[in-house]
């Protein structure tokens, strides 16, 4: 965490960028997004997880759906995959749009954990921001999108555009990385390659209320059987 620049990008740990559409899912992409880049990290292998599967079936504790096209909570989603598994996208593929549950198989990553960087879910400071990038690996966050951050095609973003508070977002994506001599984190969004530097934008930290909600996952490790050799 007290590394000028720092990136999971260029450690592997980061999937490849998807499109969301039209369907308001980013809380979806974001939440598999977090589970892919975990999975990497715990586990070392690469899985292509359903956003479909979560919009279609994902609850929280208390049963309440998560979301769906026109908007959801990824902390609700880190609940449902608390202890269990998700569909991959070859079963479950994204189709823009929602449909009911089905039984499908389900891949084997789970969460052990999962928390807010902040108790309260707010802004955390940048070195909070950091300190649990290492920790934890990439961690699904919010931010304030405006006309001037849809058109992004690269460079450092920096409009700070006026909010009435911290809560004003509407947003959510993965940030991955943070770079000091650029005074930006690193975020992976859920609009395609063409969008962006290859999907990826690099946003001047306090920038248009980015981190609100920045939460952390623990992925189980899976289990391994037989002789494992050094």
């Amino acid at each position: 965490p007290y590394a000028r620049a720092f990136s999971w990008l260029e450690r592997g740990a980061v999937t490849p960028v998807k499109q969301q559409g039209v369907c308001g899912s980013c809380w979806a992409f974001s939440s598999a997004a977090a589970c892919e880049s975990g999975y990497l990290i715990v586990n070392g292998g690469a899985l292509d997880l359903s956003e479909q599967y979560l919009i279609d079936c994902a609850v929280d504790r208390a049963g309440m759906d998560a979301g769906g096209c026109d908007g959801g909570w990824y902390g609700q989603a880190f609940d449902f995959l608390s202890g269990r598994g998700i569909a991959l996208e070859r079963d479950c593929p994204y189709t823009g749009g929602t449909d009911r549950c089905r039984a499908l198989p389900r891949a084997d990553c789970r969460i052990a954990a999962w928390g807010y960087v902040m108790p309260d879910a707010g802004i955390p400071p940048v070195e909070e921001v950091k300190r649990a990038l290492c920790t934890y690996g990439p961690l699904a966050a919010c931010v304030k999108v405006t006309p001037a951050f849809q058109a992004y095609a690269g460079g450092i973003f920096d409009e700070h555009a006026a909010v009435w508070g911290p809560k004003d977002v509407n947003h959510a994506v993965l940030l991955i990385g943070w770079d000091d001599d650029k005074k930006s984190y690193l975020l992976k969004n859920s609009w395609g390659e063409a969008w962006g530097e290859k999907g990826m934008m690099w946003i001047e930290y306090g920038c248009n209320n980015i981190g609100y909600g920045a939460a952390w996952i623990a992925v189980e490790k899976r289990e391994r059987h037989g002789i494992e050799l050094k």
